[in-house]
């Protein structure tokens, strides 16, 4: 799997992390990619007026009423952290361990007497005094969790001067949820880039970034340059300081900043939040979470059983966690269609099921089409697909998803029913568990189209070899004998389709023959087929016609259908479209080939 690996390199470097852990201040605040850093209106140079232009840009972010809660940490250095609420004429101040004094290795630990104060972004002092401090048994990144109890001066205050309210934090114990999303945070560090270094001191400001691994609670942040979401990492200063992620309209948050690699490094640590709720619930009766303040659609998505619909999908977390090595997914009860045997390839894409549901109103069973993935940690890929990405093997999970563009053919109503996948250990051959998917899937409104073919005017489609890196291919599976796609030069050909079609008079049903071509740049070919000529790959779209000489054996008449064309990457696999076009041919003669 070398392959896998080589776009990021090892992070868990024993060095680095010691040198972290062994720093006399306070490590961790934002530090971002040149590309950000020169997008923010900075030089390279670290010209003092290109600087004020990025602190300036990064500042500006974190004056959002959704980080009132966060500020300054002032204890025997500085720190950030997150106003959990006031009771009893105390603020609940959320840190890192290493930010204050008393922490002990091997047990919980409460301890009072050290001078701690909390300043917002206002610059308003909130709370001054002796602290009492309390901790887990902080053994590294994954444990690097404080709270300071703090004598309150006055409440934090949102933009239009009322109380701010205190901010939700993450109480769900599956942290791995959280991978392969946007996160935020805002504190107060250094700024800097790996060429430049520090260009700033302590400073609040905002960046965003991805978890993509996670390790004993320690969340990984890395940076990307080219990166448009993942631009930021931690550096000294906010140590303390929360990352937030969005969850039912809440800005939540998920993990404390605990380590950074360095600005080179492009890396940081931080320390989940929900495997400590219960110490956290403790030690800071005040906190709030979304699991005691439940969002009323939450309340009620929780009343009853999850359901595979037509707008939400089913997925079942982390599933190789409970293995040695990876897990793949194969069909088990109720599924018409789906992959046969396990794969292992670079993971793209989704696989399609073909499963049995029932109408309720009329009683009669139809073949559905639902998608369903695996993760990894390099994305999304087929369910069979037993490959694992660069740094290890711990997710797999399984998500399965309906689209309304895989039925063409599906009449509108509502269809319910259930069907079985079964996870296989690759590496562990003897692990086996089974996962049902109950689908209530409602169509109430038809398919928007994409195009229509008739008699006299044939459909063409976009240019998608304009935005896709590489070139687009075209399947129909269901009326195309074409699986996979082709690279040849031969010009002036095309894809027979064999539509069923229905005779609007009649009702009867027949065979349409329609052609299908791609354009390859200086001419049309079969729509599988993915070359293109030497004016490089910026055409690549599809063309579907009618010719009546291609029906010499269809009775005369109105026919009507739909049809749907899939549209693929060849290059960037994970490129996957779908095309839907109506078919309304009136067929005024058969002529004699």
């Amino acid at each position: 799997m070398k392959w896998f690996r080589q776009h990021t390199p090892p992070i868990y470097s024993p060095i680095a992390i010691m040198l972290c852990s062994c720093l006399a201040f306070p490590v961790y605040a934002l530090g971002l990619t040149e590309q950000k850093y020169t997008e923010l209106g900075g030089a390279l140079d670290a010209h003092s007026t290109t600087v004020n232009a990025v602190d300036n840009a990064l500042n500006q972010p974190t004056l959002d009423d959704k980080f009132n809660a966060v500020g300054l940490v002032i204890s025997d250095s500085y720190c950030s952290g997150t106003w959990l609420g006031t009771q009893d004429d105390h603020a609940y101040i959320l840190t890192a361990a290493h930010c204050l004094a008393g922490a002990q290795s091997d047990q919980e630990a409460e301890y009072t007497g050290q001078h701690v104060s909390f300043r917002t972004g206002d610059g308003r002092l909130i709370a001054s005094g002796t602290s009492t401090n309390y901790f887990k048994a902080y053994q590294g990144c994954g444990t690097d969790i404080a709270v300071a109890k703090i004598p309150l001066l006055t409440a934090p205050l949102d933009s239009s001067g009322n109380q701010a309210t205190p901010p939700y934090v993450d109480s769900d114990p599956n942290t791995v949820q959280r991978l392969l999303k946007p996160i935020e945070f805002a504190g107060y560090g250094i700024l800097g880039s790996p060429s430049l270094g520090q260009v700033r001191s302590i400073g609040r400001r905002h960046g965003q970034g991805e978890f993509f691994d996670s390790e004993l609670n320690c969340l990984i942040n890395r940076a990307y340059e080219g990166a448009s979401d993942r631009w930021a990492f931690a550096s000294p200063g906010d140590s303390g300081s929360a990352v937030w992620q969005q969850d039912n309209d809440h800005n939540l948050a998920i993990a404390v900043t605990s380590w950074w690699m360095g600005w080179a490094g492009y890396t940081s640590g931080h320390g989940a939040i929900a495997p400590h709720i219960d110490w956290l619930r403790q030690v800071a009766p005040v906190v709030k979470t979304l699991e005691a303040n439940p969002d009323p659609r939450q309340e009620k998505e929780e009343n009853n059983e999850p359901k595979l619909t037509e707008t939400t999908p089913l997925v079942f977390d982390e599933i190789e966690k409970e293995v040695r090595g990876t897990v793949y997914y194969l069909p088990f009860e109720n599924v018409l269609k789906g992959p046969k045997r396990r794969i292992w390839r670079y993971p793209s894409g989704h696989s399609r099921l073909l499963v049995e549901l029932t109408e309720s109103s009329t009683g009669q069973t139809h073949p559905v089409v639902v998608r369903a993935q695996r993760l990894t940690h390099c994305g999304w890929g087929q369910i069979n697909n037993g490959a694992w990405c660069y740094p290890r093997a711990n997710l797999g999970t399984l998500k399965v998803s309906f689209s309304q563009a895989d039925n063409p053919e599906l009449p509108l109503g509502h269809y319910q029913g259930a069907f079985t996948l079964k996870a296989r250990g690759w590496h562990m051959r003897r692990f086996s568990k089974l996962y049902e998917i109950n689908a209530d899937i409602t169509l109430d409104s038809e398919l928007p189209v994409d195009g229509t073919v008739t008699e006299t005017a044939h459909f063409e489609g976009p240019r998608y070899d304009d935005t896709v890196r590489g070139s687009v291919y075209y399947l129909a599976p269901k009326i195309a004998k074409p699986k996979r796609p082709r690279w040849h030069g031969r010009l002036n050909t095309w894809t027979r389709l064999k539509v069923p079609v229905t005779n609007v008079e009649t009702n009867e049903s027949q065979i349409l023959r329609l052609r299908a071509q791609r354009y390859a740049g200086c001419g049309w070919t079969k729509m599988n087929n993915a070359a293109y000529c030497t004016n490089g790959p910026h055409w690549g779209q599809i063309k579907v016609q009618y010719v009546a000489t291609d029906n010499p054996n269809l009775p005369e008449g109105q026919y009507e259908a739909k049809i749907n064309i899939q549209v693929r990457g060849l290059r960037e696999r994970s490129f996957q479209e779908d095309l839907y076009l109506n078919v309304d041919v009136t067929h005024s003669e058969a002529p004699t080939p």
